[in-house]
């Protein structure tokens, strides 16, 4: 299997030496080693999907706000 270091998977991923270190250390890739002080990562891997937001997820647009709110207040007071 061929490994490409740290560096040459940063460049091309796009992201800093220091994040793909990251995510080595949090075994987010697979099949990378580490040899010594050095991560080596196979060749061609993926990189790992960014945890840290949620896919998919959208705010409750303003229009839709002000019709549950006033919802909510209708029920608080009753029928008039």
């Amino acid at each position: 299997m061929d490994y490409e270091t740290a560096e040459e998977a940063a460049k091309r991923w796009g992201i800093s030496v220091r994040w793909v270190q990251a995510l080595c250390r949090g075994r987010r890739i697979p099949g990378a080693k580490q040899l010594g002080r050095i991560w080596l990562i196979p060749q061609g891997a993926a990189r790992p999907a960014d945890q840290r937001f949620r896919p998919h997820h959208s705010k409750p647009s303003f229009q839709n706000t002000d019709e549950t709110n006033k919802r909510n207040l209708q029920k608080e007071r009753g029928p008039r």
